[in-house]
């Protein structure tokens, strides 16, 4: 196709090309400020889960938890679960919402101080989830040494692969201010480069959780296939492990699959803060069932439920 100047041009062709461009640009603008009122209501969301959760849940704290002996490693790590979330996630609830970049000559900035502090909130989360998750399964199979070095080999691999997260990355003095940025705050906005990168993070924590799931499925069909064992405390292990972490490994995938420019990273802390949640929930559960029947760590349990729970370490809970 032949260039035509812009000398030659008539008047209607001048404005039919410039409202071409004027809605070229008001989609644009559109689509950020669907993207980042979307991340907004998301991480909002997110906090209000947290807070909602540790509100209606404070008084089994104190009595399965804070009662009981605290220093124990479950103990240690249901606490670093509980707070950690909650605590972590109000700068990043004020920040979202900030009216105004937090570096106001360089928005791009502000957005990159701000993702950078998720990235590493967001590991301390997983390498403690991890450790639960692996206390947790290691324990349903009688603290067999394979499957916690099986699982124990995957956590290693989905904490090495997030510090690689965080050292792959532009110098901050190297970010250059984009114009798109000055409309969102501190919303940080994702290339597909960075999007594909979240995918890859992403899909080691989905292997992991579907290890997880796998393993407590096995554990239950074989199981449940002895009558005999169907108690309480057993069906609160086997209806948490299938629950909830059936629940984490679908929105685990979920940042897998969520693939648009601007909603890359989208249901990253809704996903962790699920996590802690349902991981929460289940140490409750668990300390609940297994102070009904007043089990210790020494107790024969082929008198209680059954031969097969016999093997099941109850001094994680």
């Amino acid at each position: 196709m032949r260039a035509v100047k812009v000398s030659q041009w008539n008047p209607e062709d001048a404005q039919v090309q410039m409202y071409g461009l004027l809605k070229g640009l008001e989609l644009i603008s559109s689509s950020v400020g669907i993207g980042s009122a979307t991340s907004g209501s998301y991480k909002s969301t997110s906090a209000v889960i947290l807070i909602y959760d540790w509100l209606i849940t404070l008084d089994r704290e104190v009595e399965l938890f804070w009662r009981r002996d605290r220093k124990r490693l479950p103990a240690i790590l249901f606490f670093v679960n509980r707070y950690l979330s909650l605590l972590g996630a109000v700068p990043i609830s004020i920040l979202y919402f900030w009216p105004e970049p937090v570096v106001t000559h360089n928005p791009q900035l502000g957005g990159r101080h701000l993702t950078v502090y998720l990235d590493i909130f967001l590991v301390l989360l997983q390498v403690n989830l991890t450790a639960l998750f692996i206390l947790r399964v290691t324990a349903l199979y009688g603290g067999s040494r394979w499957i916690k070095m099986f699982l124990s080999v995957l956590g290693v691999g989905i904490i090495v692969n997030g510090a690689l997260g965080l050292a792959d990355r532009l110098p901050l003095t190297e970010v250059k201010p984009i114009s798109v940025a000055d409309q969102i705050g501190n919303v940080p906005v994702f290339s597909r480069a960075q999007g594909m990168h979240f995918v890859y993070l992403w899909a080691g924590v989905f292997v992991f959780d579907l290890s997880v799931f796998s393993l407590t499925v096995w554990k239950t069909a074989s199981t449940f296939r002895n009558k005999s064992t169907q108690c309480g405390i057993v069906t609160t292990i086997m209806r948490d492990g299938l629950m909830y972490f059936g629940i984490i490994t679908l929105t685990s995938l979920a940042n897998v699959l969520v693939v648009a420019d601007l909603l890359r990273g989208l249901l990253t802390i809704l996903t962790d803060n699920l996590s802690c949640v349902l991981m929460s929930r289940m140490m409750f559960n668990l300390r609940e069932d297994n102070s009904d029947i007043e089990v210790s760590p020494t107790t024969n349990l082929s008198s209680v439920c059954g031969p097969i729970l016999s093997t099941i370490d109850y001094s994680v809970t």
